[in-house]
C-alpha cells in the first residue's frame, strides 16, 4: 500500500482515515492544516502537518491527498480548500471496494462509501461525497461539491446541482432536477424539480419549501467542528 495524507482534523478525518484502514486502500501517514489551525502534532494517533510542513517534504507534489471536510457550511469548505490546492496536491479519490460503480466517476477528491450504487450511465464530478448504501440511478448526474447522505435513493436521469446536500434516507424520483446549494432534508421524498437555494424539509408533518438568497443558504447547514 501507498502513503496517503489527509487534509483537515474532524470527525470527518478520523473516520475517514478508519475507513482507508479498513479497506487497506493506503497507509495514512499523516494528517495536514493550514498553517494558522495547526494547535497540535499528533492527531487520533496521527502526525499533523502544517501545510508549511508539508509543502517541504521531497516530491510532496506526488504525494495522494484526499480532502476530509464534510458538509459544513453546504460544502462550501470543502469546496474552498479544494479550488485552492487544485493543480498543486495529487487529489485522489478514496472508493470502497464494496461499492459497485456501472456509472463514470470523472472527478477527484470523491468519497465513495459501503455498498453504495453508481448505475449505468451516471456521472458524479469532482469533490462529491456519496455516504454508505446509497443509489444513484440509471443516467443520473452529480455535480462537483454535492454530499449524498447515507441511504439516500437518487433515481434515473436525476440532475444533482453543484454544491448541494441530499440528506440521509431522502429519496429523489426520476427526472428530477434539483438545483444548484440546495438542502434537501433527511428522509423527504422529491417528486418535483427544486429550484436553486432552496431548502426543503418537513415542519408538522408536512413539506416546505424556503428559497434563501446565495450568500445566505450556505450558513444554513453548519458544523463547526470541521478544522483545516
Amino acid at each position: 500500500m501507498g502513503e496517503i495524507y489527509l487534509f483537515g482534523i474532524s470527525t470527518t478525518s478520523k473516520r475517514i482515515k478508519s475507513f482507508i484502514q479498513y479497506h487497506k486502500i493506503y497507509n495514512v501517514n499523516g494528517f495536514i492544516v493550514d498553517d494558522e489551525y495547526k494547535s497540535t502534532d499528533i492527531y487520533d494517533n496521527t502526525k499533523v502537518f502544517s501545510i508549511s510542513e508539508f509543502r517541504s517534504i521531497q516530491n510532496y507534489k506526488s504525494l495522494p491527498v484526499f480532502i476530509c471536510l464534510a458538509w459544513n457550511r453546504l460544502n462550501e469548505d470543502r469546496k474552498q480548500v479544494f479550488q485552492k490546492f487544485l493543480g498543486e496536491f495529487n487529489i485522489v479519490n478514496i472508493i470502497s471496494p464494496n461499492s459497485i460503480i456501472r456509472g463514470t466517476i470523472k472527478g477527484i477528491n470523491v468519497f465513495v462509501g459501503d455498498y453504495v450504487i453508481l448505475e449505468t450511465g451516471s456521472i458524479v464530478r469532482d469533490n462529491v461525497y456519496i455516504d454508505h448504501n446509497s443509489f444513484i440511478g440509471t443516467d443520473t448526474l452529480v455535480c462537483e461539491h454535492s454530499y449524498i447522505g447515507a441511504k439516500s435513493m437518487i433515481a434515473g436521469n436525476d440532475y444533482i446541482g453543484s454544491q448541494s446536500f441530499i440528506g440521509i434516507n431522502a429519496v429523489v424520483f426520476d427526472n428530477v432536477k434539483i438545483g444548484e446549494k440546495c438542502i434537501i432534508s433527511g428522509g423527504e421524498i422529491i417528486k418535483r424539480n427544486v429550484e436553486k437555494y432552496t431548502i426543503i424539509k418537513n415542519v408538522d408533518n408536512r413539506q416546505i419549501s424556503i428559497s434563501y438568497p446565495e450568500n445566505e443558504i450556505i450558513n444554513k447547514l453548519l458544523f463547526s467542528k470541521n478544522v483545516r
